[in-house]
């Protein structure tokens, strides 16, 4: 098992978690995985591909993340291929490194407007909620 970090957006917190290969990492983001970001020094974070699909109350955003994350997101290591297997390696960075800004349906929703992003499919009001 590897030691990864799980960005619980409901609880508004990173919690170290092991992950054991794709299963655990689409039980912690609550579906199918999707790239989001990468560090240069190979940690990987996945969130739920559909997310934004999704009716979704919490999300979260990194330095880095071109925009809010939807649900849940995990932090692996460096992954690792040889032959017919595949795994990740521990994260090497820490919670105390990551920045992150927690955000609730409605702000963001608002930065998806104050970033000309409002018109884009996965941040018309529809996904968002109840906004007509």
């Amino acid at each position: 098992m590897a030691r990864a970090l799980w960005v619980n957006s409901q609880l508004r917190k990173i919690i170290e978690v092991n992950c054991n290969g794709l299963e655990d990492m689409r039980r912690y983001v609550g579906g199918s995985i999707c790239f989001a970001m990468s560090w240069i020094d190979g940690d990987v974070l996945y969130v739920d591909d559909e997310g934004l699909l999704k009716h979704q109350d919490h999300f979260f955003m990194l330095p880095g993340c071109q925009n809010p994350l939807a649900g849940d997101g995990i932090i692996v290591g460096p992954e690792v291929e040889l032959e017919d297997k595949w795994w990740t390696e521990d994260t090497t960075i820490t919670v105390e490194k990551l920045k992150v800004t927690w955000m609730n349906r409605e702000q963001a929703w608002r930065w998806a407007v104050n970033h000309g992003m409002s018109s884009y499919p996965a941040y018309r009001e529809v996904y968002l909620g109840d906004k007509e």
